[in-house]
């Protein structure tokens, strides 16, 4: 959504859909990058299946890996923008905007070649986040699969919330200046507030968009993912998850979080009441399921660790 609004509504921003290349080349770091073959460059793209979401051509690619190979990481995205901007009709971007929350892993790496990068996270609630990961797994696609959206339990989703979260107080600690929290409950309040926030964050212009202005494409194997995203912010469902997340999977995720979810504003509402026998019968439960989602994420690490040992250790 965030990432929808900035494409409408700064226009020296160019918004990238999510992609996984840019993490994949940053983790193989930019010694390995420079040292591919055209060949080898193109190869190595070829491995996000998310590059067809930006409509460029079979053509077009080979023309950049040949442009780019033996040049880095920086030339290689840089090249890939303007031919972005180009294929939308734009003239060559002051401003690339990534959205893609794995490269928290990788931020060292970013600033090592890009010291003017900039970070802007989103925290969500992590109740209403689960729910919504819960929800989709659950819902039947045509098109997605529902296997990439990963583990499903909540302590899984809890554990990993956490982690995400630290990763990111640590890069604040370290590039106060250059990183930009926002509660996603504060942005669907005061939308336009926190838009005009991001572009002096950026030191970008903010020109309220047309309503028929285009947005962030979305690609199609997850349009069905994002059927809201022009849609504005529904306040409404802000707190959804109190209806839509079952009572034992929202005391586990109250009882992973802790501390931290006050830390961050939000109130316990499962935990309350809960006796002794019922938090023992969660909690077995929760430990079950996460043994069994366990197993994927699992497979999956060993799959990498086989295919990329130097992408694995970016995990």
């Amino acid at each position: 959504m965030l990432a929808n609004q900035i494409a409408r509504n700064m226009p020296d921003v160019l918004v990238f859909p999510e992609l996984d290349v840019i993490g994949l080349l940053f983790a193989s770091g930019d010694r390995y990058v420079r040292s591919l073959s055209a060949q080898r460059l193109l190869a190595l793209l070829r491995q996000d299946n998310k590059l067809d979401d930006i409509g460029l051509s079979r053509n077009e690619w080979t023309v950049i890996a040949n442009k780019c190979a033996g040049k880095g990481i920086l030339v290689l995205l840089t090249q890939i923008a303007v031919s972005f901007a180009r294929h939308s009709g734009r003239d060559e971007p002051r401003v690339v905007l990534f959205q893609r929350g794995t490269l928290l892993s990788v931020t060292r790496e970013i600033t090592n070649l890009a010291p003017s990068a900039k970070f802007i996270h989103i925290v969500r609630d992590p109740r209403a986040a689960v729910s919504s990961i819960v929800g989709i797994r659950a819902a039947r696609f045509t098109k997605f699969d529902k296997k990439r959206m990963g583990r499903g339990d909540a302590i899984g989703l809890s554990k990993n919330w956490l982690k995400y979260t630290r990763r990111v107080d640590d890069l604040r600690e370290r590039m106060p200046d250059d990183v930009l929290q926002i509660q996603y409950e504060d942005l669907c309040r005061k939308r336009e507030n926190y838009l005009r926030r991001i572009a002096e964050f950026l030191r970008v212009s903010y020109s309220p968009a047309e309503r028929d202005k285009a947005g962030l494409s979305v690609g199609t194997n997850e349009q069905e993912l994002h059927t809201n995203i022009d849609r504005a912010p529904m306040l409404e469902r802000l707190l959804a998850w109190r209806e839509e997340l079952t009572g034992w999977r929202g005391f586990l995720v109250e009882y992973v979080i802790g501390d931290r979810l006050e830390f961050y504003g939000y109130e316990p509402y499962f935990t309350k009441g809960v006796g002794v026998g019922k938090r023992i019968g969660y909690l077995v439960r929760g430990r079950l399921e996460y043994m069994v989602e366990s197993v994927g994420p699992l497979s999956r690490r060993l799959a990498v660790l086989c295919k990329s040992p130097r992408l694995f250790m970016r995990m």
